[in-house]
Order: C-alpha cells, then structure tokens, then sequence
C-alpha cells in the first residue's frame, strides 16, 4: 500500500491534498538490492505453490520480522491467493519505485507511522528525512504488524486525517 500511494502521489501530486504511509517507507532505487533478492525468492516461491515470508524478513536483522507476522502472511500467502496473480504483482513492483526527485514533487502534507520493532523503520525514516512537509511517528515496542492495533497508531492517524481532510 506504501508503494503504491507513494507512486500516486508521485505521479499526480495535484491530485492528493495529503498521504498516510503506515509501516512502510523510501528507499533509493539504486540502493535496493535486498529488496530484488526477496522479491526473485518470493515470486519462486509463489510459482511453486508454496507460502512465502514477508518481504520485511529479507531487511532488517537487527529488527526481526515477529514469528506471528510471518505465520501469518506465509498462512494467507499459500492457501487464500491468487499465486499467478501475486507473482506477476511482485515481479513488477519494482515499477512503483520512486527516487528523490520524484519525492520532491510532494508539498503536501504526509504522515508516516512505522513500530519501533518495525524492519521497515529505516526506510520510514528515510522518507521522513527525504519530504519537506512530512510527520513521522514511531510507536514504542510495535513492529509491523501490532503496530496496527495500537491506540497510539489510531490517535496519530485520526488527528492527521481530521487535521488535513477539509
């Protein structure tokens, strides 16, 4: 959802009064050779009808993706998907990239959530770093997944929302 939005936004920033990025971030396109890896290893696995790990676990090893969020997406990923579907979805995703200059087209304001345990915090971060109007939150002790169950995940993104939405 990150990458797609930050593409939209990219793309027709006349069309976007503001964007939330939650648990998701930026990195330099050329800068992303982790991420070509996890997506060849999960596409493989899709087209052998097995599950995959989320792309999360390919990033960060200080920030380990939880073993919930993996049972979870590896669960859902094998048994309720489209495999043909999701593979072709992931051997493209590197068309939704964006670098920095595209980043500058984005005047509007934009809110970043990410858990503090998240392996995408340094991505968010770097997408915080590199928008001129942008907000980051990192919630205590959340990772990727329970990050979305917080109230303090709830609040931020409801006062944002209120904030800009007029």
């Amino acid at each position: 959802g990150g990458f797609v939005a930050l593409k939209l936004a990219t793309l027709y920033p006349e069309r976007v009064k503001s964007l939330s990025v939650l648990g998701a971030g930026w990195e330099e396109p050329k800068e992303n050779s982790f991420f070509k890896r996890a997506l060849k290893n999960s596409v493989e696995k899709l087209e052998s009808n097995s599950g995959i790990d989320p792309i999360s676990t390919f990033i960060e090893h200080d920030r380990k993706t939880g073993l919930l969020h993996k049972m979870w997406v590896k669960t859902l990923t094998k048994n309720f998907n489209d495999h043909k579907a999701l593979s072709a979805l992931l051997r493209n995703l590197l068309e939704l990239q964006v670098d920095k200059e595209d980043l500058e087209k984005i005047s509007f304001p934009v809110c970043i959530i990410v858990g503090e345990r998240d392996p995408l915090r340094k991505s968010a971060e770097k997408l915080h770093n590199a928008l001129l109007n942008s907000k980051l939150t990192v919630i205590p002790s959340k990772n990727h997944l329970t990050t979305l169950f917080s109230s303090e995940f709830h609040s931020t993104l409801r006062n944002f929302l209120l904030t800009y939405s007029n």
